[in-house]
């Protein structure tokens, strides 16, 4: 008899454990991350009567969640994947919008500079024409300027965005630390394990991996640790550090992501990867500094040698042109950490030879290191970086002031910023320098064939420039200059003195004569200005390969090669992350229909079970009225 109601109480006790957690089940279908969980019921040990094993009914084993371990960890890369492309792919979008808008990109401004440079050329000596130039290159100046502020917008809102993630993951941390440590408490306890516990530590470090890549590793207790960029702990059992932003080893260049631990603080920016502030870094080293970089690169390529050639003409005051464009000068940043009293000064020599990257100057014992930041390599360096004799690589110059000790170093960022600061050095009509400097002429009673083809300017900077030059042919193979000197003479090499560059042709007598001279009152002379002109199509760019709109389109080429490229890996993305949830879900989801045959189940296991108790009472009663 007591074996009956014993069966039958055990029963009742386990059929309603699978009743509540039936429900419990159902009751969470809605509830993020909740992973249904399954009473797990076994044969209570039987009892030995005589030479029978007499079974004693059923006890509950546990209650467990299902799912798989496996699935979990694969959902979380995949969302850590899928926030960090969602991110890129709308800053990517983005920028290839507003540097390539037909209305606000720079190849208006550009295309329209050189036509009011063309105009001009038609007409030199016209005030308006010279006045729609000048307003043209301000356009151009203005658009350099704005693109550059763009993007310097953009990456303000970047560092504000990582800025207010930061909280978010400090607090899913200690969030995590918590977890961690009233699960190890419940763990160690008899009450079995702390599935809703478990199910929240889960979501919480699921919300983490959509801030950034996470590895997650298990101890023995039950707790999780939880490291992020290059192994750095951010939880490690009940305690949780934090991150912060703040200055790096180089000032304000860019905020750098400190982690603040027991350990002490360690600089992680550039070891962190995934998610969406993975995404906003990756964005910021990918996209902002290079199109910064490439945006004054061209800035200063297109000034420089803009520059070089109105300072080769004169202008309406018959004085040679100064420059037309002020650029802005390269910036070098300190480390914190030097110890000598060492400082930089950076000049670009050569535009042409100007790359888009930043470097480093590491000073190793006595040896300077130059080293290029977007390849990590090391720059041969020319010179001995004094005033005199400074250290050149890649177009720059560098100068060296005071003591350097070992372990210093620089950062150069030779052109970013530089678009911005870009702006128009020529005010007046009259100071434009459309006409050659120099002109040249035959003399009328020469009775060789002798012509002048061509003369210009070869170097602006020569004190002589402008000074009158007469030229006598001693024969046909030799003049002399200025009365003095015999100088051997060919049709095929152009004679060069004081800076300008005469190119003849024919044959000439002794005695013929050509005179070289200021270009006086020539006001309809157009030979600078076409000059000019030709800049636009003029390789100043990678020693000479590019020109200043191939440059331009080689910028707009790889942002929009980067956000096609990115809106096709998070297209792909998507179906691999919904995928990985479905099978995550398939498993661990709660699915109503199969909740409801469970209730049906355990329901009527608990009538049937209660019905045994009935059973049980009929037996004993019938016992009693036969003692009776």
């Amino acid at each position: 008899m007591s074996s009956i109601l014993g069966n039958a109480l055990s029963g009742l006790l386990s059929f309603q454990s699978s009743l509540a957690t039936t429900s419990h089940n159902i009751a969470n279908v809605n509830t993020e991350g909740f992973s249904r969980q399954r009473v797990n019921l076994t044969t209570l040990p039987a009892n030995q009567i005589g030479g029978a094993s007499l079974g004693s009914g059923v006890g509950v084993n546990g209650i467990d969640r299902v799912l798989d371990g496996f699935q979990v960890a694969e959902v979380r890369t995949q969302v850590t994947q899928q926030g960090r492309l969602e991110v890129f792919s709308q800053l990517s979008r983005e920028l290839d919008s507003f540097l390539g808008n037909s209305a606000s990109g720079l190849s208006p401004a550009l295309l329209g500079f050189f036509e009011g440079v063309q105009a001009a050329a038609d007409d030199p000596s016209s005030t308006a024409a010279r006045q729609s130039l000048l307003s043209q290159a301000g356009v151009l100046t203005e658009r350099f300027a704005s693109l550059d502020n763009l993007l310097v917008s953009k990456q303000n809102t970047l560092t504000d965005r990582v800025s207010a993630s930061l909280p978010e993951v400090n607090s899913l941390a200690a969030a995590l630390a918590d977890l961690n440590t009233g699960i190890t408490a419940a763990s160690s306890g008899v009450s079995g394990a702390p599935n809703d516990l478990l199910d929240q530590r889960d979501h919480v470090i699921a919300q983490l991996a959509e801030q950034l890549s996470v590895e997650v590793v298990a101890q023995s207790d039950g707790a999780l640790n939880i490291f992020i960029g290059s192994g750095q702990a951010l939880v490690l059992g009940g305690q949780a550090s934090s991150l912060r932003l703040g200055n790096g080893e180089f000032g304000g260049v860019n905020p750098e992501i400190f982690l603040d631990s027991i350990a002490g603080t360690s600089l992680i920016t550039n070891s962190l990867s995934g998610g969406q502030i993975g995404g906003l870094l990756d964005a910021g080293r990918e996209l902002i500094d290079p199109s910064r970089n490439q945006l004054g690169q061209l800035s200063v390529a297109l000034a420089k040698v803009a520059n070089e050639v109105h300072g080769s003409g004169l202008t309406l005051n018959g004085e040679l042109g100064g420059d037309l464009f002020s650029i802005g000068q390269p910036k070098v940043f300190e480390s914190a950490n030097n110890a000598g009293t060492g400082t930089l000064e950076l000049s670009i020599s050569d535009a042409s030879e100007l790359t888009a990257s930043d470097y480093q100057v590491q000073i190793s014992g006595s040896d300077v290191q130059l080293i290029r930041m977007d390849t990590r390599t090391t720059v041969p360096l020319s010179g001995s970086g004094t005033a005199l004799d400074p250290y050149v690589a890649d177009g720059l110059e560098i100068v060296v002031s005071g003591s350097l000790a070992d372990g210093d170093a620089f950062m150069l960022k030779p052109t970013s910023g530089l678009a911005s600061e870009i702006s128009l050095a020529v005010n007046n009509t009259a100071d434009l320098a459309l006409a050659g400097a120099v002109r040249a002429s035959t003399d009328l009673a020469n009775s060789g064939t002798v012509q002048v083809e061509s003369v210009g300017v070869v170097d602006s900077t020569n004190s002589d420039l402008l000074g009158a030059v007469s030229i006598e042919f001693l024969s046909d193979s030799t003049f002399s200059v200025n009365g003095a000197g015999s100088f051997a003479y060919s049709a095929d090499t152009p004679i060069e003195i004081n800076g300008w560059q005469l190119a003849l042709s024919g044959t000439p007598q002794p005695g013929d004569r050509v005179e070289v001279d200021i270009n006086v009152g020539g006001v309809g002379d157009n030979r600078n200005a076409l000059a000019l002109s030709q800049v636009f199509d003029e390789g100043v760019l990678e020693g000479g390969r590019l020109s200043v709109e191939d440059a331009y389109s080689v910028l707009l080429s790889n942002v929009s090669t980067t956000t096609q490229q990115s809106e096709i890996r998070l297209e792909a993305q998507n179906t691999i992350t919904q995928q990985a949830i479905a099978e995550q879900q398939s498993v661990s989801g709660v699915n109503l229909d199969e909740e409801a045959a469970n209730m049906v189940r355990f329901q009527q296991a608990y009538q049937a079970t209660a019905q045994m108790l009935s059973v049980a009472d009929s037996l004993f009663q019938t016992l009693l009225g036969a003692v009776r």
